[in-house]
C-alpha cells in the first residue's frame, strides 16, 4: 500500500511541501496512510491537485500542466516510486476527478465529444486467455521478463548517465575554478569578465594551434613588459664611422716608404739617436752660431752642406706627413666614446636583454679600438725616430666591429620606438601569451583531453543503453497492444452501460437516464451515449453531470482493465451541486460496491479494494463517509486514516485531521462528549477544558436536547422540570449552573474562583442517569457516536 506522498515540489498548490515535516499527530509522530484514507479540504486547498499526482501512478506519466513538477511515493514495501520513475509502477491505480471526466466523458462538456465505453468480460475463451497469459508472462514484472530486463537496463542507463553526469560535472567544476579564482582574479590579466565560457574558448584555441613552451625568462620579460609605462621616442639616429682602415692604410704607406740622403753621412745612418740629435741642433746652430754650444769648437763652414745633404727635403716631407697622421690619430683616440650614446632606462625591458649584450660587446671592443690606434702612433712615432728605414706594415691582431656595434644599437633604437607606438597591442599580446601559456599548462595538469575523451565514451554508452531501453519498452508496449486487442475481442460494452444505468436506477432513482452503447463510425469503435427516456440528453443539469460521472467511474472498476484486481482507488469530491438527498445516495453507492467487507465464514473479512482514498469540501459528505465500513489491519484495528488540506495565502499542506472535525459528527455529540467527559474522566486527568466549559456545554445541550424531546412553546424551565420528574431542586441546581458559569458578565466576581469540579460531576451523573433512564437507546447510541 500507499504509505505516504514524501516530497511534492512545483505542482499546483503544493511547493517544498515533505510529508515527515508537515504530517504528525498528537506526539509529533509521523502519521502513515492506511488502507481507507478521508481527505477534508475547502474548495481550492488542493484536493484535485493530490488526485493528479496520485493519477500519474496510473497514466505512468506527470500530468501535462507541470513537465517541471517533483514529487515521490513510498510503499508500505519500502519502494520508493518518484516522478521519473513512473515507468516502474505495478500498482493498478483508479483515479476519479475532474481529469478523468473530461478524458472519459467528454460528451458532457461538448456535443461533439464522446463517451468512452468500456466492457465487462463475456463468455470465456480459452484460447485468447492463454493467448494473454503467455504474453503476460513474456512482459513479466519487476522479478522476470522485458519488465525486468528493462528495469535492470534502466538501472544500468541510470548508473551510466550518473558516472557521466558526476565526470562532467568534476571537470566543469575544475574549469570554472580556474576561470574564476585564478585567471579572473590575475590582476596581470585584466580580464573582470572572465568565465567558464572563457576558459573553453582559450582552450580551443590552444587545441586548434597548440603554443610552444615559453622559457621562465621570456615569461619574466613579457610579466614586466605589462608592468611597462610610455617612455619617450630617441629621436636621435646611433651611427658609428670607423676611421681605422684609411688610418691603417695612410699609416702603412708612410711606414713602408724608402727615403734616401743625396750624401749619407754613414755616422748618422749608423746611429738614429744621434741622427736626431744632430737633426735637432741644426736649428740651434745654423746661422745662430759659429762655435758649438756643446763643445765650444768652432764649426766648419762646409759642415751645413753635409749635412743638407744628408737630412734632404724627401726626408723633411715624410717627417711632416708622419706628424700629420700621428696627429689625426690623436684626434680620433681623443674622440673616442666612452659609453653608448643610450642608457639602458631609456628603453623598454623587454629590449634590455639585447642592449646588455650591445653593451657588453661595445665595452670590450672600444678597447681593442684604442689600442690599435696607439698601436699605429708609436709605430709612426718609431719611424721618425729612423727616417731612413722603412718599417713593417701595421695588422689587426685582435678583430672589432664598432660599427656593427652601433648598427644594433641603432636597431634596439627603433624598436623601442616602435614600442611606445604598440606599447597597449603589446601588452594585450604579452597578457594573451601569459594566459594561454597558464591554460595551455593546466590542461596538462589535470588530463583534459583524457577527460574529454572519457566524457564522449560515457556518451555514446548512456545514449546506447537508452536506445537498448527504449526498444525493450517498445516491446513491451507493442506486447500490451496485442494484450488489448485479445481483450477487445472478449468485450461487451452493453453490460458496462447495463451496470451504469443500474447504479443510476438503483441508488438515485433516476429511472429516465440511461446510457446505451452504439457503433462509432468515424472510430470504427463503440461509445456511450445518454438518453433520456427514448430522447437523447442533451440538456443535463450540473447535479446529473456528477451523478452520471460517479457511476460511470464505479462501473467501470469492474470493467475487464480492473476487475479481480488489487485496486488502490482515490475518488476526488463526488459532490458538487447535489442536494443532501443524493448526496447520501452517493455514500450508499461506495460503501455498497466498494467499502463494504465481505464476510468469510472463519475467516478474517475481506475488501473489494487494496487502499482507497476519499476526500471531500462537503461537511454533510465527510459525516456521511465517517460512517463508511472501517477496514481492520493484521491487529484487527481499525486501519482509517483522517487527513486535512490547509490552504495557505499561496501554498497548502497535508496535516492529520484535528479531533473536532474527525471525532464528532455533530456538534451535539461533541457537547455529550465534554458532558460525559465531565462526569466519568478523572479529575486528574487532562480534561480541565470539560470543567472550565460546563456550564455552556450543559446549557447548549439540554437546550437542544429538550428541544427534541419536548417540541412544544413551554418555556425552558418547564421541559426541565418535566425531563428532572418534577424535581425543582435539580431544576434550580440545573439554571444555576448555566446561568453563573455561562453568563459572567453580572457576576463577574464568580470568574475570580476555581470551579467546584465535584459538584459538576455530581451534575453531569445526574443528568446522564436520567437521559439513560429515559432515553436509553439515544443515550446508548450517543455514548457509542463518541
Amino acid at each position: 500500500m500507499l504509505r505516504k506522498i514524501s516530497h511534492i515540489n512545483n505542482f499546483a498548490v503544493f511547493n517544498n511541501f515533505s510529508w515527515n515535516n508537515s504530517v504528525r499527530d498528537e506526539g509529533n509522530n509521523i502519521a502513515e496512510l492506511k488502507k481507507m484514507n478521508i481527505f477534508y479540504g475547502r474548495n481550492y486547498s488542493g484536493k484535485t491537485t493530490l488526485s493528479r499526482i496520485i493519477r500519474s501512478l496510473e497514466l505512468y506519466k506527470v500530468h501535462d500542466k507541470y513537465p517541471n513538477s517533483e514529487y515521490s511515493f513510498e510503499f508500505t514495501t519500502g519502494e520508493l516510486i518518484s516522478h521519473d520513475t513512473l515507468i516502474n509502477n505495478s500498482r493498478n491505480v483508479r483515479v476519479y476527478n475532474r481529469d478523468f471526466v473530461q478524458d472519459n466523458l467528454k460528451w458532457l462538456f461538448n456535443s461533439d465529444g464522446d463517451i468512452k465505453s468500456f466492457a465487462i468480460l463475456g463468455e470465456r475463451n480459452i484460447d485468447i486467455e492463454n493467448k494473454i497469459v503467455e504474453l503476460k508472462d513474456i512482459i513479466g514484472d519487476n522479478q522476470k521478463g522485458l519488465v525486468c530486463n528493462y528495469n535492470l537496463k534502466n538501472l544500468e542507463y541510470n548508473n551510466k548517465k550518473r558516472e557521466f553526469q558526476s565526470t562532467s560535472e568534476n571537470l566543469e567544476s575544475k574549469l570554472r575554478e580556474k576561470a574564476n579564482r585564478q585567471i579572473k582574479t590575475n590582476h596581470l590579466y585584466q580580464k573582470v569578465t572572465y568565465n567558464i565560457n572563457s576558459i573553453e574558448e582559450d582552450i580551443k584555441t590552444i587545441l586548434n594551434n597548440p603554443i610552444r613552451d615559453i622559457p621562465q625568462e621570456e615569461q619574466a620579460k613579457l610579466v614586466n613588459l605589462l608592468s611597462e609605462k610610455s617612455k619617450d621616442f630617441l629621436l636621435d639616429k646611433v651611427t658609428f664611422s670607423d676611421k681605422t682602415l684609411l688610418l691603417q692604410t695612410q699609416a702603412n704607406n708612410l711606414l713602408s716608404y724608402e727615403v734616401k740622403p743625396d750624401e749619407t753621412i754613414q755616422d748618422l745612418i749608423n746611429n738614429s739617436l744621434l741622427q736626431e740629435w744632430v737633426r735637432s741642433g741644426i736649428n740651434l746652430h745654423k746661422g745662430v752660431r759659429d762655435t758649438c754650444a756643446f763643445c765650444g769648437g768652432v764649426i766648419p763652414h762646409n759642415l751645413w752642406e753635409q749635412l743638407d745633404s744628408h737630412f734632404n727635403k724627401e726626408s723633411e716631407k715624410l717627417r711632416g706627413l708622419i706628424n700629420d697622421l700621428i696627429s689625426d690619430i690623436d684626434t680620433v683616440i681623443n674622440t673616442l666614446p666612452t659609453s653608448l650614446p643610450i642608457n639602458q632606462e631609456q628603453i623598454y625591458s623587454l629590449l634590455h636583454t639585447d642592449y646588455f649584450d650591445v653593451l657588453s660587446r661595445f665595452s670590450k671592443e672600444i678597447v681593442l679600438y684604442d689600442n690599435f690606434l696607439m698601436s699605429m702612433k708609436n709605430s709612426l712615432q718609431e719611424r721618425l725616430k729612423e727616417i731612413f728605414t722603412p718599417m713593417p706594415s701595421i695588422i689587426i691582431e685582435e678583430s672589432y666591429d664598432l660599427e656593427a656595434i652601433y648598427n644594433s644599437l641603432e636597431s634596439i633604437r627603433q624598436a623601442h620606438n616602435t614600442k611606445i607606438r604598440n606599447l597597449k597591442s603589446d601588452q594585450d599580446a604579452a597578457r594573451n601569451i601569459l594566459r594561454l601559456t597558464e591554460v595551455s599548462k593546466f590542461i596538462i595538469d589535470i588530463n583534459y583531453i583524457k577527460e574529454k575523451e572519457k566524457i564522449a565514451s560515457l556518451v555514446n554508452e548512456y545514449k546506447t543503453l537508452e536506445q537498448e531501453k527504449n526498444k525493450i519498452q517498445e516491446q513491451i508496449n507493442s506486447f500490451n497492444t496485442d494484450i488489448q486487442n485479445l481483450l477487445d475481442q472478449q468485450r461487451d460494452e452493453s453490460y458496462g452501460a447495463e451496470k451504469i444505468n443500474l447504479f443510476l436506477k438503483n441508488h438515485f432513482g433516476h429511472n429516465s437516464l440511461n446510457l446505451r452503447p452504439f457503433n462509432n463510425t468515424e472510430t470504427h469503435g463503440v461509445n456511450f451515449k445518454i438518453y433520456r427516456g427514448d430522447t437523447l440528453a442533451d440538456n443535463l443539469s450540473e447535479g446529473e453531470c456528477s451523478l452520471v460521472s460517479f457511476c460511470y467511474f464505479m462501473a467501470k472498476l469492474g470493467d475487464v482493465d480492473s476487475a479481480n484486481k488489487d485496486l488502490i482507488i482515490w475518488i476526488d469530491d463526488p459532490i458538487s451541486s447535489l442536494d443532501n438527498n443524493h448526496i447520501f445516495f452517493i455514500y450508499s453507492l461506495i460503501e455498497d460496491v466498494l467499502t463494504r467487507p465481505i464476510k468469510n465464514q472463519g475467516q478474517r473479512n475481506s475488501y473489494k479494494y487494496h487502499q482507497i482514498f476519499i476526500s471531500t469540501h462537503n461537511l454533510d459528505f465527510l459525516k456521511y463517509i465517517k460512517r463508511l465500513s472501517k477496514p481492520k489491519d493484521d491487529a484487527n484495528k481499525e486501519s482509517c486514516g483522517y487527513f486535512l488540506l490547509d490552504r495557505g495565502e499561496t501554498i497548502s499542506t497535508l496535516k492529520v485531521m484535528p479531533k473536532y472535525l474527525k471525532k464528532y459528527i455533530t456538534e451535539f455529540n461533541y457537547l455529550f462528549g465534554q458532558i460525559y467527559k465531565c462526569a466519568y474522566g478523572n479529575i486528574e486527568d487532562n480534561n480541565h477544558d470539560s470543567y472550565y466549559n460546563f456550564g455552556n456545554n450543559l446549557r447548549k445541550f439540554l437546550e437542544a436536547y429538550l428541544y427534541y424531546k419536548y417540541p412544544n412553546n413551554k418555556p425552558n424551565d418547564e421541559k426541565l422540570y418535566l425531563f428532572f420528574d418534577n424535581n425543582q431542586l435539580a431544576v434550580d441546581i440545573a439554571n444555576r449552573v448555566n446561568n453563573e458559569l455561562s453568563h459572567l458578565e453580572e457576576i463577574f466576581d464568580r470568574s475570580m474562583l476555581p470551579v467546584d469540579v465535584p459538584a459538576f460531576k455530581k451534575l453531569a451523573i445526574f443528568v446522564l442517569d436520567t437521559i439513560q433512564r429515559k432515553d436509553p437507546e439515544q443515550y446508548q447510541a450517543l455514548v457509542d457516536s463518541m
